[in-house]
């Protein structure tokens, strides 16, 4: 359900998520403009998008824990709802804390032996493939798009969870 929420809540700020110019909102203190340092405005800024971060990881981090889950899904969406980065720039920032859930979570699937070896090593080559196809294709769809999608394919999953358990 929370899921279909997310996603619902995602379809419809998708437009104003995207931004006029299609432009990530990914920034940090370590930018510059011309060799300047960041304007006020900019450092609350980047203050206010720390400070969203701090609950918004912490409740990722239980609920991937909790659930026994790697949370990819969940921080995607959380990062651009919480911080007001784009779809792209959530997803980009994603892979390192989805990688660190992924191994602790794995980790725990294997000391209790309900990991299959073999069949982890034989989806990993054609989930690197279908991952290079899939990063292709998302190169030629427009920003505001490919928020929707994303956002429709959570709204269903939530369903699909809520429908079949």
């Amino acid at each position: 359900l929370f899921l279909s929420v997310v996603g619902g809540w995602m379809f419809y700020l998708s437009p104003r998520a995207v931004g006029s110019a299609g432009r990530t909102g990914v920034g940090s203190l370590h930018e510059t403009a011309g060799g300047a340092e960041l304007s006020n405005w900019s450092r609350e800024r980047e203050r206010r998008r720390l400070l969203a971060l701090i609950p918004t990881a912490f409740v990722i981090g239980a609920t991937a824990g909790f659930f026994a889950i790697g949370g990819g899904f969940m921080i995607v969406p959380a990062l651009a709802l919480s911080t007001g980065i784009d779809l792209t720039g959530a997803i980009s920032t994603s892979l390192l804390p989805i990688a660190g859930f992924a191994g602790l979570v794995g980790t725990s699937y294997l000391r209790a032996g309900d990991v299959d070896i073999w069949l982890s090593i034989a989806m990993l080559p054609l989930g690197l493939l279908g991952g290079y196809a899939g990063m292709l294709l998302g190169k030629n769809v427009a920003k505001a798009t490919l928020y929707r999608v994303f956002a429709a394919f959570l709204a269903l999953l939530g369903i699909y969870i809520v429908v079949h358990g």
